[in-house]
């Protein structure tokens, strides 16, 4: 994987990995090593800010996880090609289409 291929993740990457490191490192064998290096009262200060921080991601991941921003998203990702919605989208997802400013999403084609 080379930097540029980094660079390219979307945010919703970054974020659930920072969910998923967050969730495992609360209540796991971390903090009982944690315990063990420097003490109880460090444990649990690192428990606390690994889950406030998790629970920070997640919400932002929960917003950035609505369909049109996925559609966004998805469009704007190098060697995408234009992505045409069909008649069963989401009103959200067809204005999407509709708007002129978004040139990679295309709305659904008259019936």
């Amino acid at each position: 994987m080379t930097w540029e291929n980094i660079k390219a993740l979307p945010i919703q990457f970054w974020l659930s990995l920072i969910v998923t490191l967050g969730s495992g490192t609360t209540g796991s064998a971390l903090l009982a090593q944690v315990t063990q290096l420097f003490g109880g009262e460090m444990a649990g200060k690192v428990g606390a800010i690994t889950g406030i921080i998790s629970t920070i991601a997640g919400v932002i991941l929960t917003v950035l996880s609505t369909q049109t921003q996925i559609a966004k998203t998805v469009a704007a990702m190098p060697g995408v090609e234009p992505v045409q919605l069909n008649n069963n989208a989401s009103p959200a997802l067809v204005a999407l289409g509709a708007d002129k400013s978004i040139e990679k999403i295309l709305p659904p084609k008259a019936l």
